[in-house]
């Protein structure tokens, strides 16, 4: 979606301006937030953006949280960036980090079952 060097540049703008209002947010559905990353079309009118929360399951909370707070956070945009169109704003979970534990938990099973069976064998000497 990101193509062009003015694309990344605007994208990585609204990432960082929207993560300062989401630290500054009020609302509960926003706490430990992070935004992980941004994408902007080439014509920046649609903007990307990911996020994870960290510790629990609050996926949903979260989204409902971000959705409310799409059009306080568009308007917000409009002030900071001097973009003749505001980008609409389209909010992704970014299962990143869940990913990884999981793997790594997987990897950890799979190393514990070799060592287990190196155990079993008998030394041939």
């Amino acid at each position: 979606m990101t193509k062009t060097p003015r694309a990344y540049r605007v994208a990585e703008q609204v990432r960082e301006i929207l993560a300062m209002e989401i630290i500054a947010s009020v609302d509960p559905r926003l706490k430990m937030v992070s935004l992980t990353g941004a994408t902007i079309s080439s014509d920046l009118r649609e903007a990307n953006i990911y996020w994870s929360v960290f510790g629990d399951n609050r996926h949903q909370e979260v989204a409902d949280g971000l959705i409310a707070a799409k059009g306080r956070l568009r308007n917000i945009l409009g002030k900071k960036l001097s973009l003749r169109v505001v980008p609409n704003l389209r909010f992704f979970h970014d299962n990143t980090l869940e990913t990884m534990s999981e793997v790594e938990q997987l990897m950890n099973k799979v190393a514990d079952k070799e060592k287990e069976g190196n155990n079993d064998e008998p030394n041939e000497e």
